[in-house]
């Protein structure tokens, strides 16, 4: 299992709001793959703030799946980096988003990739 939502909320928490993060995330929905997990789209030009939002709306609004059926999320449901309709999880573009919000460039994000796989 990935990170879920409590986590990614304590992790964005240990940085600035008024951070902007060249990669980041938006546009909470269910995940296509299994609804009763939750979903972002990754974005750019996104600030902590805005993806405190995001995270708080996974947490108070109700979320319809794909193929119906209610869902209310919480701070243990899974979080998948994923295009809204599609049960793809964008492991490197989360990889990315990660090292974007902690402050990191992407030469960083070169030394822990071989031919575009994560190293670890």
């Amino acid at each position: 299992m990935g990170i879920r939502i409590g986590e990614l909320k304590d992790f964005l928490d240990r940085f600035p709001d008024g951070r902007i993060c060249k990669y980041g995330f938006s546009s909470p929905h269910s995940f296509r793959g299994y609804y009763d997990e939750a979903a972002v789209e990754p974005c750019h030009d996104v600030t902590i703030a805005e993806m405190k939002a995001v995270i708080d709306t996974l947490l108070t609004d109700t979320f319809v799946g794909w193929k119906g059926g209610d869902f209310n999320y919480n701070i243990l449901t899974p979080i998948h980096f994923s295009r809204i309709g599609y049960a793809d999880d964008l492991d490197q573009e989360m990889v990315q988003i990660i090292l974007s919000i902690a402050g990191f460039d992407m030469d960083f994000y070169a030394k822990f990739t071989i031919n575009g796989s994560t190293r670890f």
